[in-house]
């Protein structure tokens, strides 16, 4: 057994904005639209949190090559993922690195992954080599959209590891993650906060279409309840525009933004909320960047926060190439 390092591979980190969507979302939801003329309310019915808490992450395709053995050769990927959480000034509260093996192959479960890893070992319903993270994955699949898919896991499972430590006290935060919120993932620890998902490029308009046509800069959608048919854990969502002219509309300045929590059992406060957090994102939000103005400034700061923990790429590929033949002269 050898592996093999593809001397022209250069590490980089994955920032395209082209996968930065809810493509993961393969759950069978039923969608209702709020009467909101119905709920009346004023801003001093209700209170709410006052600090926000991001969480976002990083992708590194480290290196990548083949692992031969006697009956084949397996192509493979290496990626770094770091997951972190910072308030919105900018201050780290915490961060994780997962490293992760994808070996390719032509339909899933081709392998039998302990032909190429000997060592492996299970853990739950996932496979370590290592402490690296082990994937099967079609080769007909995208490398960059599993990159992306394993790292929306990684950033909700951190939320769910934040919320269940007590890293935060329910009730005086408002969580911000990255992405759509995945109902099927859902536990009663996250439902405890108010967690609020930012989807930058959603593919599913909950039959909004119409109304995002007509949407100005600045205003939202009416409000929808998200119901998965399965799981019977539900969301609030609402589609923002972008941008600070009113009478210039940008198909990529457009928003999806989810929300759980379990204040909204009350509808007229999910109401008030949407408003709430309507002006706090496009307070957030910011000309400055190539992603702008969809890149909020707080995730802009956690993502130099997380290139920052996750050093150099080149050194890292090293040293996780070094590690790599380490383990694989021990197997």
């Amino acid at each position: 057994m050898e592996i093999i390092f593809d001397k022209s591979f250069l590490s980089d980190s994955l920032y395209q904005s082209s996968v930065d969507d809810d493509f993961a979302e393969k759950e069978s939801l039923s969608v209702s639209s709020i009467d909101e003329s119905s709920l009346h309310y004023t801003k001093f019915d209700f209170s709410h949190p006052s600090c926000f808490v991001f969480i976002d992450g990083t992708v590194q395709h480290i290196t990548s090559g083949k692992i031969k053995t006697e009956n084949s050769d397996v192509s493979f990927d290496v990626f770094f993922m770091c997951v972190a959480a910072g308030y919105d000034n900018g201050k780290l509260i915490g961060s994780k690195i997962s490293k992760f093996l994808l070996l390719y192959c032509d339909y899933p479960n081709q392998l039998d992954i302990k032909d190429v890893l000997p060592n492996i070992r299970s853990e739950g319903q996932s496979n370590y080599f290592s402490d690296y993270k082990v994937i099967q994955v079609p080769k007909e699949k995208g490398m960059l959209e599993h990159a992306v898919n394993l790292l929306r896991e990684e950033e909700f499972e951190f939320l769910y590891w934040f919320c269940k430590n007590g890293a935060l006290s329910d009730g005086k935060y408002i969580v911000v993650i990255d992405g759509n919120i995945r109902l099927k993932k859902l536990k009663d620890e996250i439902e405890n906060f108010i967690v609020v998902g930012v989807v930058k490029n959603p593919l599913n308009l909950y039959q909004a279409e119409n109304e995002i046509r007509d949407l100005m800069s600045g205003f939202r959608t009416k409000l929808f309840k998200v119901k998965d048919q399965k799981s019977s854990k539900s969301k609030f969502s609402f589609f923002l525009r972008l941008g600070q002219d009113e009478l210039k509309t940008n198909e990529f300045d457009l928003l999806r933004i989810d929300f759980i929590g379990k204040p909204f059992e009350n509808l007229a406060y999910a109401v008030y909320f949407s408003d709430f957090i309507k002006n706090k994102i496009l307070s957030f939000s910011s000309s400055i960047g190539e992603r702008a103005p969809k890149n909020l400034v707080p995730f802009r700061i956690l993502e130099k926060r997380i290139r920052a923990v996750l050093g150099n790429e080149n050194i890292r590929r090293r040293k996780a190439e070094e590690e790599l033949k380490r383990i694989f002269q021990y197997t």
